[in-house]
């Protein structure tokens, strides 16, 4: 008797939580398509549905909700609210992207995967929490969502494809679980490392780069606001688009240690006037400061023997050029990445320094 009376309370208890956690009403009219092996069914439009709030469903025609297709609900402008339910394991490429007034996202637990631009471009979406079985968020996931203040990535997550937040100009905390075993937000940095590589793949306006990284990641700082921010000493590699788009960075210090740095890594950078190419620089990649327009000169290191297409491509108050190089620069010229296209002066043959910000000739 016991056993019986027992059984029909764990049945109760679980209808009184499957009623909870299916409380809300799903949305009608939504849009789906059944799965190559018909086993499932992923939501792919906003179909007729003509609401701010979309609730997903767990169940379509008696078979599980299992995903959110590709750019399913991309540019419904209406929508601020939206309640994934359990059952559902991925969120597609663009499946909210320019959802302008999305203001609060449900994730459930069954979620493992947040596929790039999941969430690009809602940029009132001030509060998200990932789920704790998250394993997989693609780069660019959350891009530019501008009222996103504060993030933390689960011990689950095992691959971030590049960084999820750029263009996330309000973004102030960024914090790993200590457990996670490829990730790592050491000494309270507010960046998201790769342990192995110290590769910083994602930053933030308060952000402060550890002394043992080496490498910052593709589009790690792109789209931020911040004014400045110090390099390590034992930095090697800076990778495509690090920096670019930073309109509030006046001057920036790159330690000698660095030996690459990748293309376009600080284009668009608007406000720039003062940077250093250290010595072990051997080439200056196609678009490096591409629109920097408010670059005054530039030291080309010794070592150099290349300068790629466009690298300073738009550098309309790039003046005086000191060429310490082999390569024959000469003013007006469109050569050479247009380095010299807006100089009044070019000094070749020489070795310069910057001492105080002020190119100096080396004795």
């Amino acid at each position: 008797m016991k056993k019986i009376i027992g059984l029909i309370l764990f049945v109760l208890v679980c209808l009184c939580g499957c009623q909870n956690q299916n409380s809300e009403e799903p949305t009608k009219g939504l849009k789906y398509e059944l799965s190559y092996d018909q086993t499932y069914y992923e939501v792919s439009g906003i179909g007729t549905a003509n609401t701010s709030k979309i609730v997903i469903p767990q169940t379509y025609n008696n078979l599980p909700v299992n995903g959110i297709a590709f750019s399913a609900f991309r540019k419904c402008k209406d929508i601020m609210e939206v309640v994934i339910p359990e059952g559902v394991t991925y969120i597609g490429l663009e499946a909210f992207s320019k959802c302008y007034n999305l203001k609060t996202v449900e994730l459930p637990q069954s979620l493992t995967r947040i596929n790039s631009y999941a969430f690009g471009e809602c940029s009132y979406l001030q509060n998200i929490v990932i789920p704790s079985n998250v394993e997989v968020i693609e780069a660019d996931a959350f891009y530019g969502c501008s009222y996103l203040k504060s993030i933390t990535i689960p011990k689950s997550v095992t691959k971030i494809g590049g960084n999820p937040f750029t263009y996330c100009t309000n973004l102030n905390s960024i914090v790993v679980e200590e457990d996670n075993t490829i990730y790592d937000s050491r000494n309270n940095c507010n960046a998201i490392i790769e342990t192995v590589s110290n590769t910083l793949i994602s930053g933030c306006q308060n952000t402060i780069i550890p002394n043992d990284i080496t490498e910052i990641g593709d589009s790690a700082f792109r789209g931020l606001s911040i004014e400045s921010i110090s390099l390590p000493q034992n930095l090697q590699s800076i990778r495509r688009r690090a920096f670019a788009n930073c309109n509030n960075i006046i001057s920036m210090t790159l330690p000698e240690s660095v030996t690459s740095i990748e293309e376009y890594a600080f284009s668009e950078c608007v406000n720039l006037k003062n940077i250093n190419l250290p010595r072990n620089i051997k080439s200056i990649k196609a678009h490096l400061f591409d629109n920097c327009t408010s670059l005054e000169s530039i030291i080309i290191p010794s070592g150099v023997f290349s300068i790629e297409s466009y690298a300073f491509n738009n550098c309309t108050s790039l003046k005086i050029v000191y060429n310490a190089s082999k390569i024959k620069l000469e003013v007006g010229s469109t050569n050479y990445g247009s380095i010299a296209l807006y100089a009044t002066n070019v000094y070749n043959n020489g070795e310069w320094n910057y001492v105080d910000g002020i190119p100096t000739p080396i004795k």
